[in-house]
């Protein structure tokens, strides 16, 4: 909606007064008065700097009319006139709609207006010192009284002559047929205006530069109530003063200073519901709002991300159940390692005389090995564990090598050698460290399947990280397999897509939907000789950013 309450309101005031100077005046329907009272009416409703007409069929000679704002004067009026006539003399007969001149001390926007279909009748010239005039709504009222007087002039010319030629007859026809059309379709857009904004589901909004409220759909009317307001008395009254405590207030000052479209989404308590605000700038420097309710949606993304938290957790039972060999053999290494020094300090003690330091020695790797069961048993729980995600800043490097500590053994017992390349110092990460670890090792843990068919010494993989860029960092896994079919390279990280006999296909899905939830991306490049190369980003940023 382009023009606010007010203009609308002033259109149509103005509208009237042209309508009423128009009517047969002290004079009856003498041109020159018609026009003159005309005149005088678009300088006061326009505030224009004058108004001019030249009449050309009404003597023999060309009449002016010169209109100024009553407290100049007559003498500006004189003034105006003189550059008036000079300026018409020197301008060819087919006149511009617009133009720039000085008749005065400064200078004016001038708006010319041919008074006939070719000129016949006159010329009518406004002037305002305003850089924008004429706005939309004052060439309307423009327009309006040229056709206003064209038409009561023509009214003239017939009462006084019953020999009108049937050429100014249809003339007339058509001006007044014209004129009750726009009066129409202006009716006509406003009330289909109200009915768009009265059918739409979103609460509409419009606001003035002084932040003064200018339309409310029923929507919003109806939030409004609601809200304890009367939408009725708004109109005109300032949001601020109404709501001093807007939430969103900080889009709505950035869209009307900036001006610029802004999107926010923040919980409206006194209703109790999410909304989401579009806010545009509008004309004349105001703003409108499309409001919208989505605690809807919100429920179902908070629904969705306990889903994926609940899938992922099943993906990492089944990763842990799939290495539960090798989790044994890892476990079992210390403990026996520990029985193993355990006896030994034991036949120290008994020995004579007591081999203390063998002892000592003894019960230091005891520790150790105890230590090291213990650390095994800690990443396998919290890599296992059932939890909310939290994002945390995170040293890539310790989590990289985490994993590395954790599928050793599994690499050791496929053949596969495992090499670590860190490139320089890595910056912090705002991440979930267990989903992080997650999604490392499902990418490690396929580039061990992809390399089954492949002989012992061409097994290897290649885990590392580096910086990407100015504001990410890359983690990488390479290995040496088979490849990937170019046909279903860009399926793999579909859902349920797997090349494994009894693979769930979630794996690279949700290691996907992880890495996208962290505002990073993950792709699949094949490598120049055997083998595919996973990676992915995740970007540099602190905490509350």
């Amino acid at each position: 909606m382009h023009d606010t309450a007010d203009d609308l309101a002033h259109l149509h005031a103005s509208i009237d007064d042209l309508l009423s100077a128009g009517a047969a005046g002290p004079d009856g329907h003498d041109p020159f008065d018609i026009v003159a009272r005309i005149l005088d009416v678009l300088v006061d409703v326009l505030r224009l700097d004058f108004a001019c007409a030249r009449l050309c069929q009404i003597t023999d000679t060309p009449l002016d009319l010169i209109r100024v704002p009553k407290h100049l004067g007559s003498e500006r009026a004189r003034q105006v006139g003189r550059v008036f006539s000079h300026w018409l003399a020197v301008r060819p007969a087919r006149w511009p709609l617009t133009d720039r001149d000085q008749p005065g001390d400064g200078e004016s926007r001038i708006a010319q207006l041919p008074l006939g279909l070719q000129n016949e009748i006159g010329v009518l010239v406004a002037a305002a010192s305003r850089a924008d005039f004429p706005t939309r709504i004052e060439t309307i009222v423009l327009r309006f009284a040229v056709k206003e007087a064209v038409v009561r002039v023509l009214e003239s010319w017939h009462s006084k002559s019953q020999k009108q030629q049937n050429g100014s007859e249809r003339a007339l026809n058509r001006e007044v047929t014209e004129r009750w059309h726009v009066e129409k379709r202006l009716r006509e857009a406003n009330q289909a205006t109200r009915l768009i904004l009265d059918s739409i589901s979103d609460t509409f909004f419009a606001f003035d530069k002084e932040w003064r409220y200018t339309y409310l759909n029923r929507q919003a009317a109806e939030q409004l109530s609601v809200l304890g307001k009367d939408p009725a008395s708004l109109i005109g009254k300032k949001l601020w003063d109404e709501f001093p405590f807007m939430p969103g207030e900080e889009g709505l000052r950035r869209a009307m200073q900036e001006r610029v479209i802004v999107t926010q989404e923040y919980f409206l308590g006194q209703l109790g519901e999410w909304v989401e605000n579009r806010i545009f700038p509008s004309s004349e420097n105001g703003l409108v709002v499309f409001q919208r309710y989505i605690s809807e949606r919100k429920l179902a993304e908070e629904a969705l991300r306990k889903a994926q938290a609940e899938l992922g957790h099943v993906t990492r039972l089944s990763t842990m159940g799939e290495m539960a060999a090798w989790i044994a053999h890892e476990v079992n290494q210390p403990l026996a390692a520990v029985v193993t020094n355990a006896e030994a300090c034991l036949r120290w003690v008994r020995a004579e005389p007591l081999e203390a330091y063998e002892v000592r020695a003894a019960v230091e790797r005891i520790v150790r090995d105890a230590n090291r069961a213990s650390a095994i048993i800690s990443r396998i729980r919290a890599f296992l564990a059932r939890s909310e995600a939290h994002e945390v800043p995170v040293d890539v490097e310790h989590v990289v090598q985490e994993v590395a500590s954790l599928v050793q053994a599994e690499a050791r017992a496929k053949g596969v050698s495992l090499h670590l390349d860190m490139v320089g110092k890595l910056p912090l990460v705002l991440a979930d460290p267990v989903q992080l670890q997650q999604v490392i090792l499902n990418l490690v843990m396929n580039a061990m399947d992809a390399m089954r068919s492949v002989r012992d010494s061409l097994r290897v993989l290649v885990l590392g990280a580096e910086s990407y860029g100015m504001d990410a960092v890359l983690i990488r896994v390479r290995d040496s397999g088979i490849g990937i079919d170019p046909g279903h390279r860009d399926r793999v990280f579909n859902a349920f897509y797997t090349t494994k006999r009894d693979g769930m296909g979630m794996g690279l899905a949700i290691s996907r939907s992880i890495v996208e939830a962290h505002g990073g991306r993950i792709w699949v490049t094949p490598n120049a000789d055997d083998g595919e190369t996973f990676q992915f980003t995740l970007p540099i940023r602190q905490k509350g950013d």
